[in-house]
């Protein structure tokens, strides 16, 4: 049976400094490929192998592990986990072929137009900005009212 010594109120506690977390490192397959060569041709361990190469020892370790349980998914490139775009090329040429009408048309009336035609569509203005913007290589502005006074005779 342990017995706990009291803390004596009178000493400072000792606290552990925590372990600074490592920046994450994405190795190429030709890295890979270095180390699996290493591993087998010159009948290195995990760790020495690492170490030459300077590959994270915990990584070579993993890598060692799963090509024994399935040396086909070593190569393998995890499917990225995005959600779908919600426009697609159908939604891009009518967005180019409104602007092409009226090319002083506003994000308000692309969207308009394109809710006219997919009554479905529920996508936001930002949504619909960036789209434009990456995929349509347009820009938009927003249409600015200016007032009778400032377009006067008397002010310019």
């Amino acid at each position: 049976m342990q017995i706990e010594k009291e803390a004596n109120p009178n000493r400072d506690v000792k606290m552990r400094e925590t372990s600074v977390k490592r920046n994450y490192t994405r190795y190429s397959d030709q890295d890979k490929v270095r180390f699996f060569k290493l591993l087998f041709e010159r009948c290195l361990n995990a760790a020495a192998a690492a170490n030459q190469l300077g590959i994270h020892v915990r990584t070579a370790q993993k890598w060692a592990a799963q090509y024994e349980k399935n040396p086909d998914s070593i190569f393998q490139k995890r499917r990225k986990t995005r959600r779908p775009h919600t426009l697609h090329e159908e939604h891009k040429s009518v967005i180019l072929e409104c602007i092409d009408e009226n090319p002083s048309a506003v994000l308000d009336e692309v969207m308009k137009k394109l809710k006219q035609i997919f009554t479905e569509l529920k996508v936001s203005k930002s949504t619909l900005f960036d789209f434009v913007k990456e995929h349509c290589n347009l820009s938009l502005k927003k249409a600015g009212l200016q007032t009778i006074d400032r377009n006067s005779e008397e002010k310019m």
